[in-house]
């Protein structure tokens, strides 16, 4: 049973660097100990490269300084593929598109897998190598973006589900099983496999968001309880305020009337009157 895997990865242009990659998924040359690839192919190649090797070893020579030689894909085959070295070049060739590519199909025992090794520059054969990899052939910008990412993905899942019609990619992880299951005879079999596999990963979830309510609660509650024991200290170490007690309340008095001070009789002069002439 295989497993659903898909990486990808841009390298910088180092010298020897992209070759040094081309002959590892090939097999040849320092890697020719590894029995288990089991096909290797280029495409789209200008006539001016001699094959895979070459062309990326020139991509290296002629990226400007930080540049990115190359990008480099791995996907897991599932088991299910009768045949894997179709699969993934039909795989590839939707992937690649017209972009210079080589393909490599490893069959180890557990672990089918593909290699896939192309340019982000267009398809320009008419062009020498010190303008192909130049502003002369423009890289595909699309290919840094999350939305490539995501074409690329759901072009692996529509290749699966070609072979294994029940296949649904994974939400979370990168790993997910494909294929048949062990001690699966039938594909019911196999369906309730997956359902009991979904069921019990669904039930330890609920367990794991159970238990992490549970310490949030107790946290509060501690904090609660912290909260009352701070405020009980700082009540017992609070000056309490004085009573102040009310001023009695004052008793009416009867108006008393005010008479103006006695004043004696002061008796006064007659007025004398002018003397008469008569």
């Amino acid at each position: 049973m295989a497993t659903w895997f898909l990486g990808t990865k841009s390298t910088q242009a180092v010298k020897k660097r992209g070759a040094t990659h081309a002959d590892y998924i090939a097999g040849v040359g320092a890697f020719a100990d590894k029995d288990e690839v089991a096909f290797c192919g280029d495409f789209n190649l200008p006539e001016w490269a001699e094959d895979g090797r070459d062309f990326f070893d020139q991509a290296d020579a002629f990226e400007r300084a930080n540049g990115r030689s190359f990008r480099a894909i791995v996907v897991a085959i599932p088991n299910e593929a009768q045949d894997p070295v179709a699969w993934s070049k039909n795989y590839a060739r939707e992937v690649a598109e017209n972009h210079a590519h080589r393909l490599a199909v490893h069959l180890p025992t557990n672990n089918p897998h593909l290699h896939l090794m192309l340019s982000e520059r267009g398809n320009r054969p008419d062009l020498p190598p010190a303008r192909y990899f130049s502003r002369a052939n423009p890289k595909a910008r699309e290919m840094n973006g999350g939305d490539w990412l995501e074409k690329i993905k759901t072009l692996y899942e529509q290749h699966i589900r070609k072979i294994v019609p029940y296949f649904n990619r994974p939400t979370r992880p990168n790993f997910v099983k494909v294929g048949q299951a062990k001690g699966a005879t039938t594909l019911a079999e196999q369906v309730k496999q997956e359902v009991a596999r979904d069921a019990n990963k669904r039930i330890q979830k609920l367990q794991d968001d159970l238990a992490t309510i549970n310490r949030m609660e107790q946290k509060m509650e501690r904090r609660e309880d912290t909260r009352k024991h701070s405020e009980s200290l700082l009540d017992a170490i609070r000056p309490k305020p004085k009573t102040i007690q009310p001023a009695p309340p004052e008793i009416a008095q009867e108006p008393t009337e005010i008479k103006p001070a006695h004043t004696p009789d002061v008796p006064q002069k007659p007025r004398r009157g002018r003397k008469s002439g008569l």
